[in-house]
């Protein structure tokens, strides 16, 4: 995307004409009297026309007059083509009315034309701002004309739901969220679909699910840094051909499964993804049907149990089973909601005597209680979810029931949605259970941390490290809080401890090298990666390979350091810090400007860089004898 962020209250772009268009027409038909009415957009002129029939005569003089903004009368096919203003000076496309009345004289034509050429571009934006404000209760009328149109699309859309607080201003808010859906999705146009008193739906191009989750979650992540006040963010991305009673459906579904779950940030492709994890069809459908079965009798005690693998269909529940609802939720997966007890671990029990053990085929489980002090500030129904997940982290045929690490597990889950507020809300539940659970107060510090909550996040992994003195993630962490402080010597001295603690971390190790190569001690880098990275041939090892290499050439050994980055470069082709130093080794080490610049330019064309790898590359050029290499600093993103 290039240039700013347009006011799309106060502009219309071609996509506007193809949604409003209709409406447009019903409108003039009512003040202007033609028998048919469309709207081309620039993309679909040819040679500065729309596709209308013209005489040969007639259509230098369409082009001229469309060229200088003013509307042109054909006479001859009884037609009005208006070029209508948009967001720059090109227009957006054009207005053609067909079946004119031949009354109308040349004289009258001249007042006619320029009074409704106002009436359609004052009309559209009018349109526009009325459509994009939604009715109490209903979606925006300019949402549902683009849905409607989604059927006839050949490409993927998806559409972002983000809802505010109510104390901030979307007029304010909205040119800070289309500057930030730019920068989630560079080289798509976010495209404004409705805006309430505080929610904005906003269309873009997602390119493929992960790219639009990702993309999701970068959007969140700005959001919060911008202060915008975002409360909840969804990804509704919708196939090709997708009519709009079925986008609806699924954008219902997906929302309601976000607020059953208890997640604040949720994307099409995750929730799929979670369904197929637990092995459920309809998320959405099959939480409020168990969620019903727990409403009932509200004063009757009862549990909540989800399992895999199992097929109740098949099974006989008999008359002493009265008190089990079982609820088939996929193939082989079933909610039970137990009347008469309160406690999950009975509830356990009863469904393995329910089901019990064929062969390899053992039960896992998560149950959950209401009744429970441990599910407190949650649903029975979701935290059942939960608990499953954490039981199937230990291993199949494992049961649990909902608890302070259960908590963790759930935090865990909304960070890696990119939902820190929910992330953060569950890992404080968890502690209001268990105070002295170090890997909670790690967790709380890591989303403490990214809110910029520097101060707060170095007390809790302190306080991790107080209660399990042994806990080398919360020293690791504690160290990028003073790293970040510019308390470097208690950051390495942290990072010495955490690497004590876990000899083998070559993340750990990666971190400390850094510190001690930036301190001049680039001997101990080597004695600390090499044995490290002797047998490992994983990728995404880039990190500690180039530091090892930078650490070899301080020394002296050039050509170590060149085996290091040739064997990161087999890893990774594109990666262009290591492309870059090898560039500059080949220019300075070894006097082969040729080769130096060739890898340069390989290290400009694998795609945007950071700050140093920027600035080493333009120390190549300055220090080269050629002006053949010129670093394009537009490349540049910090």
């Amino acid at each position: 995307m290039s240039g700013r962020i347009l006011n799309p209250q106060k502009s219309l772009l071609a996509r506007d004409l193809e949604i409003l268009g209709p409406l447009l027409i019903q409108k003039l038909q009512e003040v202007f009297s033609f028998s048919s009415g469309a709207i081309f957009p620039a993309h679909a002129h040819e040679d500065g026309l729309p596709p209308v029939r013209l005489s040969e005569r007639q259509r230098p003089r369409a082009r001229e007059a469309l060229s200088n903004g003013r509307p042109f009368w054909d006479r001859v096919s009884s037609q009005v083509l208006i070029p209508l203003d948009g967001a720059s000076s090109a227009s957006p496309g054009t207005l053609v009315l067909s079946g004119i009345s031949r009354v109308v004289g040349p004289e009258e034509s001249q007042r006619v034309l320029p009074l409704l050429k106002a009436v359609a571009d004052q009309g559209l934006l009018l349109l526009k701002n009325q459509t994009i404000a939604p009715e109490a209760g209903r979606h925006p009328r300019y949402l549902l004309q683009w849905l409607d149109r989604l059927s006839d699309t050949m490409e993927p859309a998806a559409l972002l739901h983000l809802l505010f607080r109510r104390s901030h201003s979307l007029d304010h808010v909205l040119p800070v969220v289309l500057e930030i859906c730019a920068k989630a999705f560079p080289g798509r146009v976010p495209h404004l679909m409705g805006m309430g008193a505080s929610e904005l739906w906003i269309g873009i191009s997602p390119g493929n699910g992960d790219h639009a989750f990702e993309g999701l979650k970068r959007i969140a992540r700005l959001a919060r840094k911008k202060k915008t006040g975002l409360l909840r963010a969804y990804m509704h991305v919708l196939p090709r051909g997708t009519g709009s009673q079925q986008a609806l459906n699924r954008i219902r579904c997906l929302e309601k499964a976000a607020a059953d779950l208890g997640i604040n940030v949720m994307g099409t492709p995750e929730l799929q993804k979670f369904e197929k994890r637990l092995g459920i069809d309809c998320l959405c459908e099959i939480l409020e049907q168990v969620s019903q079965a727990v409403r009932r009798h509200g004063s009757v005690r009862k549990s909540v149990v989800f399992a895999r693998p199992v097929h109740p269909a098949s099974h006989d529940t008999g008359n002493g089973l009265q008190t089990v609802h079982i609820f088939q939720a996929g193939k082989d997966s079933a909610f039970f909601v137990l009347e008469g007890t309160g406690r999950p671990d009975e509830a356990i029990q009863t469904v393995c005597s329910m089901f019990p053990a064929e062969g390899d085929a053992l039960l896992t489980m998560g149950a959950a209680s209401s009744a429970e002090p441990t599910t407190r500030g949650t649903k029975s129904v979701r935290a059942s979810l939960w608990a499953y997940i954490h039981a199937s982290l230990l291993g199949q045929g494992s049961h649990v029931a909902f608890d302070a690490l259960s908590w963790n597990v759930t935090g865990d889950e909304y960070m890696a949605w990119g939902d820190i507020a929910g992330a953060m809300d569950a890992y404080r539940k968890g502690l209001r259970i268990d105070r002295k659970d170090a890997n909670l107060w790690n967790s709380l510090g890591v989303c403490l941390g990214q809110t910029g909550r520097k101060k707060e996040a170095e007390q809790a992994f302190i306080k991790a490290v107080e209660l399990k003195a042994d806990h080398y993630m919360a020293l690791y962490n504690l160290a990028g809080v003073y790293e970040e402080s510019g308390r470097n010597s208690e950051a390495l001295d942290a990072l010495q401890r955490a690497m004590d603690l876990c000899p083998g971390n070559l993340t750990i190790a990666t971190r400390l090298s850094q510190f001690l190569f930036r301190s001049g001690r680039p001997q101990e880098v080597i004695n600390l990666l090499v044995p490290l990275l002797a047998d490992t041939g994983e990728a995404g090892i880039g990190a500690p390979l180039r530091i090892l290499a930078r650490a070899f050439r301080q020394t002296g050994d050039w050509p170590r350091a060149k085996a290091y980055l040739e064997r990161a470069l087999r890893l990774n082709p594109s990666d262009h810090k290591a492309l870059a130093l090898l560039a500059h080794g080949y220019w300075q080490e070894e006097g082969d400007e040729e080769t130096g610049r060739h890898l340069a330019a390989k290290a400009m064309e694998s795609g945007s860089m950071d700050r140093t790898t920027a600035r080493l590359l333009e120390e190549l050029y300055n220090r080269g004898k050629t002006g053949q290499f010129v670093p394009k600093r537009t490349i540049y993103k910090p």
